[in-house]
């Protein structure tokens, strides 16, 4: 399952519970603790035991404890103090504390625990929601399409994201790829993305002499009408059943109750 999805629950879990009164504490290392959960799904390479103990290691780094039992932290030594997204010192979690509870009792929830058995693998569903954004241009769903017509289009979106989906980074001058923000309501913050070049579509010229060559090499004209494939929609099955439905005039003139009828 996408980590993404998880680690968006996981900061609405965090960002719930340090609504209570004394877990304030608890807003302030949510981005740090979102990270460490991407980090061990990063580092598991694949064992769900592993990502679980990498992830309950979460209780000890927000204290200050970097080395437990026969386990020590593998982020190397530390050189400076933990800092939020903004760069402001975080205070670390003495485990009397109210906020050091509410954190250990989402990060050892039994059902939070079963589900890391899905994220393992690190698995990212961005490049095919990226996909979905250029298939809802060429195929608005503000409009109908026929099925001919909504495959062809489909097809276009398809040649679209293959020649462009390593597009090139926009460069100034000097040869320094070029940079813009981006404000994200949600983080509240400004996130810098490069810029990409626009697209070009190189394969039209090639598209187009294709399709001219095929009306050119082709005996049908624009009246001529095209079988229809067996798996078109029109030869689908309009009802589930085998059976013909039971008209709605029998049914009325059955004078049994209608739960009652038994249909072959």
């Amino acid at each position: 399952m996408d980590v993404w999805h998880k680690s968006k629950k996981l900061k609405q879990a965090l960002a719930k519970a340090s609504t209570v009164s004394g877990v304030e504490k608890l807003s302030t290392w949510s981005e740090n603790i979102v990270n460490h959960f991407w980090h061990s799904c990063k580092t598991c390479g694949g064992s769900v035991t592993v990502l679980r103990e990498r992830w309950l290691s979460v209780l000890h780094h927000v204290a200050n404890e970097h080395q437990w039992l026969t386990l020590e932290c593998d982020l190397g030594p530390l050189t400076d103090l933990p800092r939020d997204g903004s760069g402001k010192i975080l205070q670390y979690f003495d485990k009397r504390e109210t906020a050091f509870k509410a954190l250990q009792k989402l990060a050892l929830d039994c059902q939070w625990l079963k589900s890391l058995m899905f994220y393992p693998k690190v698995w990212h569903t961005g490049t095919l929601e990226a996909f979905h954004n250029v298939v809802l241009v060429y195929t608005p769903k503000r409009f109908a399409f026929q099925n001919e017509s909504y495959v062809a289009h489909l097809r276009l979106a398809v040649i679209d994201y293959n020649a462009h989906v390593e597009g090139e980074v926009a460069r100034n001058r000097e040869g320094e790829i070029v940079y813009h923000r981006k404000y994200r309501k949600q983080t509240k913050k400004c996130d810098v993305t490069p810029v990409r070049c626009h697209k070009e579509y190189p394969y039209m010229n090639e598209l187009v002499l294709t399709i001219l060559k095929m009306r050119e090499e082709s005996d049908m004209t624009t009246r001529s009408k095209l079988p229809l494939a067996l798996n078109h929609p029109r030869n689908i099955q309009s009802t589930i059943g085998q059976d013909a439905p039971l008209e709605t005039i029998l049914i009325l003139s059955n004078n049994q109750d209608f739960n009652s009828i038994q249909l072959n």
